[in-house]
């Protein structure tokens, strides 16, 4: 697939002595879904904003779509890139949802009947049809997680960017980001999520770069990541609990751990683990 994201040796700073990206340089394909991992402070959210053009200053070559991330082509980059931030109050600023997910197609130049098919288009991917007409402060967190997207998905970019997605949201609605997600991704968009939790990465989500005090730690694929624990220590990143109980019930039951299982990859989601249980639970 064809590169879409290039960071090649980026660093920035808000003030000369510290810096909070430093020689960062990873490429993204187009359609890949990728994590990025690392405690507050890391430089996740830093990378976003340079990414944008949000924040100006860095140093080394940043180019999404083969364009410059530069002041002559920011506005052209973010008719491509759509951010969903972290905290969905930052985002929603308009009366009503209908009028939330109207602002950018209106300000794309969609008018009339062409503008209230974008409208509904982003409702029904989303599943938000039944609260167009609700006023965004009477709104759910979930509710204003999913409008936030659908905003987004209106305008129809290209790249994803997820800060923080599954923050203070209750179980149902982290389904249904899932699922979300999920759907952009078999889609063929690019989704590059923040996170620092490891137990609520999607299972699609096969790539995973690691930053701590501004520099990559790692980057590989999210079961590479399960199988080095120093890493995770390093970025004061927790152990995922899938990993943990894998590790704990191996060392229960060895003797009922074949050459046949110990060969086979450490599992990285709830569903591979219940293979393995089964598996260790069979004939007992």
């Amino acid at each position: 697939m064809p590169e879409i994201i290039s960071f090649s040796d980026v660093s920035f700073s808000y003030h000369p002595h510290l810096p909070i990206l430093k020689s960062i340089s990873f490429s993204v394909e187009k359609g890949e879904a990728v994590v990025l991992l690392g405690e507050n402070g890391s430089g996740k959210s830093t990378l976003f904003l340079n990414l944008l053009h949000l924040v100006s200053g860095h140093s080394g070559t940043i180019t999404a779509e083969g364009l410059e991330i530069n002041h002559k082509n920011e506005k052209r980059i973010r008719k491509k890139i759509g951010l969903i931030f972290q905290n969905s109050n930052d985002q929603l600023f308009l009366p009503t949802v209908k009028e939330e997910l109207a602002f950018g197609p209106w300000n794309l130049g969609f008018r009339g009947i062409k503008l209230e098919k974008q409208i509904f288009k982003a409702a029904e991917a989303i599943g938000i049809q039944s609260i167009m007409e609700k006023k965004v402060f009477h709104l759910s967190q979930g509710e204003k997680k999913k409008v936030a997207i659908a905003a987004v998905y209106a305008m129809d970019p290209d790249i994803y960017l997820f800060d923080e997605p599954f923050a203070n949201l209750d179980p149902k609605t982290r389904q249904d980001l899932t699922k979300i997600l999920f759907d952009l991704h078999s889609q063929g968009k690019t989704i590059l999520l923040i996170s620092h939790e490891v137990d609520q990465i999607p299972a699609f989500f096969k790539r995973v770069i690691v930053l701590h005090a501004g520099e990559i730690l790692f980057d590989g694929k999210l079961r590479g990541l399960f199988q080095t624990p120093e890493i995770l220590s390093k970025a004061n990143l927790r152990v995922p609990i899938v990993a943990t109980l894998y590790q704990k019930v191996k060392k229960q039951f060895p003797n009922r751990i074949k050459k046949s299982w110990q060969n086979r990859k450490i599992p990285i989601s709830v569903s591979e683990f219940e293979e393995f249980l089964e598996f260790l639970l069979k004939d007992m």
